[in-house]
């Protein structure tokens, strides 16, 4: 994807430059050749420290949220449980990265039954996963009558979560369809973002994506990722 949260920390920069002391005259956060500990990362290529709070918070909220929906199935007050512990580190990101929006002209999230951290930091309010597990009248995705962190928000093209493991690979492809015929036109658009497990990669849908995505010509604005919790 072209937006970015921050510059890439993957690279690699061969010999990084020492440490410059992080304390100067009693002034924290400031060295003594007067630059500041934001400008060293800021070179480093860090992410900027109130970001990396913010994702850290989303990040705690998400788990804690998920221990409570665990809790609410174990006391007997839902039937069904299934969650998304583990992949925090990457939800939270991607959630904050998405062009959030209605219509082909801003992004459509095809999710799995672990987006719930990326809903969390797109500003999903967590009693709605709440009231989701307990099948309330009340809950905005399906007004109860679907499972555990089968999201659905169509104001935010968060395309309903299937059951079926992996089917949401092939419905990405229609939605970059649209997309790529905006673009066409010089028109914005978004991309079209699905995520999956890795032992969904096996299947068809996976494949099938792959193909119509990247045919020579006719290649899709299609974001695909494949996440495990090790």
């Amino acid at each position: 994807m072209a937006r970015t949260v921050g510059k890439a920390v993957g690279k690699s920069p061969g010999k990084l430059p020492a440490r410059a002391p992080v304390e100067a005259a009693g002034r924290p956060g400031k060295k003594a050749s007067g630059k500041t500990v934001g400008a060293r990362d800021r070179a480093l290529g860090l992410l900027d420290k109130k970001l990396v709070l913010n994702m850290l918070d989303l990040m705690v909220k998400s788990r804690v949220l998920e221990e409570r929906l665990i809790k609410v199935y174990k006391t007997g007050d839902a039937y069904f449980w299934i969650g998304a512990p583990g992949e925090e580190a990457f939800g939270v990101p991607l959630g904050l990265l998405v062009d959030k929006g209605h219509g082909p002209a801003h992004d459509f999230l095809h999710l799995h039954y672990r987006g719930t951290p990326t809903l969390v930091a797109m500003g999903m309010p967590m009693i709605d996963s709440i009231r989701l597990i307990m099948n309330r009248a009340t809950d905005s995705s399906t007004g109860g009558r679907n499972f555990a962190n089968h999201y659905c928000f169509p104001k935010w093209n968060v395309v309903p979560v299937g059951s079926p493991i992996e089917v949401q690979y092939s419905m990405a492809v229609g939605t970059a369809m649209a997309q790529r015929r905006r673009k066409m036109k010089k028109e914005s658009a978004g991309v079209s973002i699905v995520t999956g497990g890795d032992a969904g990669s096996a299947e068809g849908d996976f494949a099938s994506c792959l193909i119509w995505s990247s045919r020579p010509g006719a290649e899709l604005p299609v974001y695909m990722t494949v996440q495990n919790n090790k």
